[in-house]
């Protein structure tokens, strides 16, 4: 069995990728292993599941680990901070650009949100203003991850 993601890529040109199941299976053991993801862990999903590394780590994510998945049905930085605020995440996987955004809404509006042990930014480069945004804005540095839409996540950092 298996599954096909749309991407881009680096080339900007449409393409379907292919994976295994068992490749999802074998991301998700990556985060379990690599961030230590745990049965009590929420992880927010604030973007669309049919992005390659959202998907690898929340879905598969969740479920080597049985943690719980909270959908956020649209990404939003007001609606993804009440979220964080209310203490439903353990866990917020981000894009750089979301990662912005949401540094953005946090800024001069109250404390960082303090249930968060883990912010992990795929699919693209972190620079140091945004690492340094990420910290004073949400408390946590952040974690790397990088991989591919046709393999998942290969390293996190």
């Amino acid at each position: 069995m298996g599954f096909g993601l749309l991407t881009s890529g680096s080339t900007g040109l449409p393409r379907l990728v292919l994976r295994s199941d068992r490749s999802l299976i074998t991301e998700g053991e990556r985060y379990l292993h690599g961030f230590s993801f745990a049965p009590a862990d929420r992880i927010v999903v604030a973007l669309p599941l049919c992005h390659a590394f959202i998907l690898g780590l929340a879905l598969g994510g969740a479920v080597v680990s049985g943690c719980t998945l909270h959908l956020v049905l649209r990404f939003t930085p007001r609606g993804t901070q009440r979220v964080l605020r209310e203490g439903n995440a353990s866990i917020l996987p981000l894009v750089p650009a979301t990662a912005r955004l949401l540094c953005d809404a946090f800024l001069d509006d109250g404390p960082a949100p303090r249930a968060v042990r883990q912010i992990i930014i795929g699919a693209g480069p972190v620079s140091p203003e945004l690492e340094q945004a990420v910290i004073a804005r949400l408390g946590h540095v952040p974690a790397r991850n990088y991989g591919s839409s046709e393999t998942g996540a290969t390293l996190g950092t």
